[in-house]
């Protein structure tokens, strides 16, 4: 088939070939700013620094190791888990879930999170701010920030000034324990055909809770989010983006703290690092857009324009 070079179809095609290579060329780029931003920022460890200290009264100096940050870092966070439950789960489960308020959660699709780049987006938050700064760019983190990347509900009653231990026992009776028992309980508890609709869904957020939106360095549930589920039909009205970014920022802060102390090998980075990778990301998608966007939107003003003029011609 042959188009003429001034025929609509002609430029139909030619424009939809140069914004899809314009669209590679910016994933691209994002790709390789994110790289050299993070070989710019980023400082390995020195291990191997060495101290000389002089015994007292003696002339002899004596080369001592000096033992840096840890370097080893560990989290709780495992998607992979939280994905294997998401997957088992039926679907006349999931409406339940979903009538509960937490259907975002249910949308979540596995994916990597490769903790170096974790640990080299968490070493750059403040949390005097509670913002990823890298390069004077900042990157708000706010309830808001946690509602956008998750979906889950935001304003309401707010969860970490309730009463932790009156919940845990309020829990506990609703759930017929008598003590707290890891998350992979609850995970083999969604799989059982005669489970109540409220026992349902407080496992499946004692899941999500654990493994995902608020993890830390046990892989039992904490006592500061149960008194939300006791009336696990209205959990929906607490403000559950408030306290996965109050939990953020807490556990971020004791990583910090821990860095600081050189009495253990590792340490565990705990928190939804998720939402800080994916607002990360976002950032350099942002920023590259915008540095692209008006070399775009030029190109197609002359494309659209040169195409009116030349239209008549075919």
């Amino acid at each position: 088939m042959y188009f003429s070079i001034f025929s609509p179809t002609f430029y139909s095609l030619y424009i939809i070939s140069i914004y899809l290579d314009s669209c590679c060329f910016l994933c691209f780029q994002v790709c390789v700013s994110v790289r050299k931003l993070i070989s710019a920022t980023s400082e390995p460890p020195d291990s191997s620094k060495r101290a000389s200290y002089g015994a007292a009264g003696c002339g002899n100096p004596k080369s001592v190791r000096v033992r840096g940050p840890p370097t080893k870092t560990i989290t709780q966070l495992n998607v992979s888990y939280f994905s294997k439950v998401l997957d088992a789960l039926k679907k006349e489960k999931r409406e339940i879930i979903q009538s509960y308020g937490f259907g975002s959660l249910l949308l979540f699709d596995k994916c990597c999170i490769p903790l170096p780049f974790a640990r080299w987006v968490v070493d750059h938050i403040q949390v005097s701010s509670s913002a990823i700064v890298v390069n004077n760019r900042s990157i708000p983190l706010s309830p808001q920030t946690v509602h956008d990347v998750l979906g889950i509900p935001i304003g309401g009653h707010t969860i970490r000034k309730g009463d932790a231990e009156n919940g845990k026992g309020a829990f506990l009776n609703g759930m017929n324990l008598t003590t707290l028992p890891s998350a992979k309980f609850f995970g083999d508890n969604l799989s059982k055909d005669n489970i109540s609709d409220d026992d349902l869904v407080r496992s499946f957020l004692i899941v999500a809770l654990v493994t995902f939106l608020c993890p830390n360095s046990n892989v039992h549930p904490s006592t500061e989010y149960l008194q939300p589920l006791v009336d696990v039909k209205k959990a929906k009205e607490w403000d559950w983006s408030e306290f996965v970014h109050y939990w953020l920022l807490k556990q971020i802060k004791m990583y910090n703290d821990q860095m600081k102390r050189l009495d253990h090998a590792s340490i565990t980075m705990g928190g939804c690092l998720y939402i800080v990778c994916v607002s990360t990301i976002f950032m350099y998608i942002f920023f590259e857009i915008c540095s692209s966007c008006f070399i775009l939107c030029l190109f197609s003003y002359i494309n659209t324009n040169f195409f009116c003029a030349t239209s008549g011609l075919s």
